[in-house]
């Protein structure tokens, strides 16, 4: 068995650990992955505390980031646009509502004012 398998079945048997440079190791081309995992190796030797695992830990970080992040963002604008449709929707049936030239304000002032002249006529009425 060569060093690179050795590498890649021991990636593979440390797998119930998943770690920030497991998640990363699906973002590698499979023709990569021997060189990956031979600098992964190398990372498990460091203390927690080591600059460069940090290093690298932040850059892995950015990697996903930079993987996932356009993703999220075009999810969100599709529910932006979703939500600014119905505000749309809110705002013009809003102006409908508020308009004074013919619309429900002017039909409901109208219909009070009728409501009032026929109750002044039936008022009347009794009067007489």
């Amino acid at each position: 068995m060569s060093a690179d398998q050795e590498l890649l079945n021991l990636a593979g048997t440390e797998s119930e650990i998943q770690t920030l440079f497991d998640e990363l190791a699906g973002l590698v081309p499979a023709e990569r992955q021997a060189e990956y995992y031979r600098v992964i190796a190398h990372t498990r030797t460091l203390s927690p505390n080591d600059e460069m695992l940090r290093i690298l830990e932040a850059k892995g970080i950015l990697a996903l980031l930079t993987r996932e992040t356009p993703a999220e963002i075009a999810a969100e604008r599709k529910a932006l646009r979703k939500i600014l449709a119905t505000q749309k929707s809110l705002v013009n049936v809003l102006q409908e509502v508020a308009h004074p030239d013919g619309r429900i304000i002017a039909k409901v002032r109208s219909a009070n004012e009728s409501l009032l002249r026929s109750m002044a006529t039936r008022a009347q009425q009794i009067d007489d």
